[in-house]
């Protein structure tokens, strides 16, 4: 597993991965959108860490509510 550097989020290894890479590093993402924020500034994220409170791109670390509708 590794870590989202934009989210935080546990990602899986493996060849199908969204990933980039930076500066001889390999970064894995959950998505490809916290991949295009990485690639618009790497050095913030690698920096700073994930910025999970403040990008809501993939919804990561976000409260979901379920409504279950139908048999009572």
């Amino acid at each position: 597993m590794s870590k989202d550097p934009v989210c935080g989020a546990a990602v899986e290894v493996s060849p199908a991965a969204v990933r980039s890479e930076f500066e001889g590093a390999t970064y894995y993402f959950c998505c490809a959108e916290c991949r295009q924020r990485f690639a618009s500034d790497p050095v913030r994220f690698i920096a700073e860490g994930p910025q999970r409170a403040r990008i809501p791109c993939c919804g990561f670390g976000m409260v979901r509510r379920t409504v279950q509708r139908g048999a009572a």
